[in-house]
């Protein structure tokens, strides 16, 4: 699979939008890209900023149920093996009890980072990862696909204007993209650029939710998405900073069908889990998060997604981080379901990387 060039293509096309005045953004920054992700990555990131209490006071992520049963897919080695069904892209429609569920079924599925050079990416997640890389040819952007022990697990892309953010983007799963466009737009949030098809391996398109944070939509082609989840070096969890709740919390439920379920039954609460409709609430079947950006946050920070890494030493990786050249935004600290630390890498594209709290009775962390 090499299709992250025409990813960037699609982010290219919405800066483009952007800077036309096509696309707006409430709390954007005045920068040269006017968009959601603008200054987001060259000022502190929410979590160091105010950071998101957690029941019990503590910040951090909520480690959901792939750190704690790790996924992998079944079968040979060969890049297209068929995941488990937890962890394949999700589809319109699914069965809970026997019971088929209709609507929207969604889940990341994909993650890519937009950096001013790729080898340099390569040196800085190669080390911290223990990623191997295979390069894409001019066709595909000169982009590069990430892999740990050979299964695909993000990919790193060349910014073509210098005035784009170095930024992670998240995907999520359909089984339609037109049809999710569809609900996008009828949602409140605003289709950036596509849908349109990246040869075989699938249809892609990027959107802003009515809280201004970008996401993308991948339908499933030959290229499935992650290949790996939950393990060390490999996609763990994601979660959207919005000033929004309310709004953002109703758009992905209608888009996605992720319904949102926080603390208490508050459902503007300060933090809440994603749990696809028709599943029980709360981090067992979770599968990202969305926090509110408080009084705490600057005003000129816009909403945006902040992709996790599972680990399997935080401290030593936040360490690895900056001998690499990145930096440690905040922690490591510890968290109800492990420990985490909010890093920026060696360009300035900041992310997560969490170690899984040691289940009970057990003496090896999940995931190691």
């Amino acid at each position: 699979m090499q299709v992250s060039g025409v990813f960037a293509a699609g982010k290219e096309n919405a800066r483009g939008l952007a800077r036309t005045g096509e696309l707006s953004y409430r709390n954007a920054s005045a920068g040269p890209f006017p968009g959601p992700l603008s200054g987001a990555f060259r000022t502190p990131s929410p979590a160091l900023s105010a950071g998101c209490r957690r029941p019990g006071g503590i910040a951090g992520p909520p480690i959901p149920w792939l750190l704690r049963h790790p996924v992998r897919p079944a079968g040979p080695r060969d890049g297209r093996a068929k995941l488990r069904k937890e962890a394949a892209p999700m589809g319109e429609a699914r069965e809970t009890g026997g019971a088929a569920v209709a609507g929207p079924r969604s889940a990341p599925c994909w993650a890519d980072v937009m950096l001013p050079d790729v080898e340099a990416g390569k040196r800085f997640y190669g080390g911290l990862f223990g990623w191997t890389f295979r390069d894409a040819g001019p066709e595909y952007s000169s982009c590069t696909e990430a892999f740990r022990d050979g299964r695909a697990v993000a990919a790193l892309a060349p910014k073509p204007d210098g005035r784009m953010p170095t930024a992670w983007c998240v995907y999520f799963s359909s089984t339609d993209a037109a049809a999710t466009a569809g609900r996008i737009t009828e949602a409140g949030g605003q289709v950036v650029t596509g849908p349109f098809a990246v040869g075989p391996f699938g249809t892609m398109l990027l959107a802003a939710d009515p809280g201004g944070a970008v996401l993308g939509v991948w339908q499933a082609g030959s290229h499935r998405g992650f290949e790996e989840r939950g393990t060390p070096g490999s996609f763990a969890w994601t979660e959207v900073y919005t000033r929004d709740a309310a709004a953002v919390d109703a758009f992905y439920e209608r888009v996605f069908g992720l319904v949102a379920h926080a603390p208490g039954g508050d459902a503007t609460a300060d933090y809440a889990l994603w749990t696809p409709v028709g599943l029980p609430p709360g981090p067992g079947d979770a599968v990202g998060g969305r926090a509110v950006m408080g009084e705490g946050f600057p005003e000129v920070m816009p909403a945006h997604f902040l992709v996790h890494f599972a680990v399997a030493d935080c401290d030593a990786a936040a360490e690895t981080a900056g001998r690499l050249g990145g930096r440690v935004r905040r922690g490591p600290r510890e968290a109800p379901y492990g420990r985490f630390a909010v890093l920026t890498d060696s360009q300035g594209a900041d992310f997560a990387v969490v170690e899984p709290a040691r289940a009970p009775g057990r003496g090896t962390a999940a995931g190691r």
